[in-house]
């Protein structure tokens, strides 16, 4: 993979923005670290593609419930609890490996929002 080329991710904050953020390809995990504002991170694969990192400590920190991406969560079956903070929606390539989001699993993702 090519050190200088970027991710490019979605963030949902818990007030509902939605924001196009780009992690360094060298460094994903402090590329999610940074976007998320935490320093470890969960995730939770909502789909054999669509991934989503949350604040692996956000419930118990204090961080503000996110519903908006708690909704994103339900709506792929992921019903049994909420989640706080800000996210990272991505996808995953066959090995595993974070990649960029697609521009229709955006459109979806806005779409589940209303937004």
């Amino acid at each position: 993979m090519n050190e200088t080329a970027t991710i490019k991710v979605m963030t949902i904050a818990p007030n509902g923005d939605l924001s196009d953020v780009e992690l360094p390809s060298g460094n994903v995990l402090q590329g999610l670290y940074s976007a998320i504002g935490c320093h470890c991170v969960d995730l939770l694969r909502l789909t054999d593609t669509l991934d989503m990192w949350v604040d692996d400590d956000g419930l118990m920190n204090g961080s503000a419930v996110n519903m908006p991406a708690t909704a994103v969560a339900h709506a792929f079956g992921w019903t049994h609890q909420i989640y706080a903070g800000t996210v990272v929606l991505a996808e995953h390539s066959a090995n595993g490996d974070t990649v960029s989001l697609r521009p229709e699993l955006r459109a979806a993702v806005r779409g589940i929002l209303g937004a």
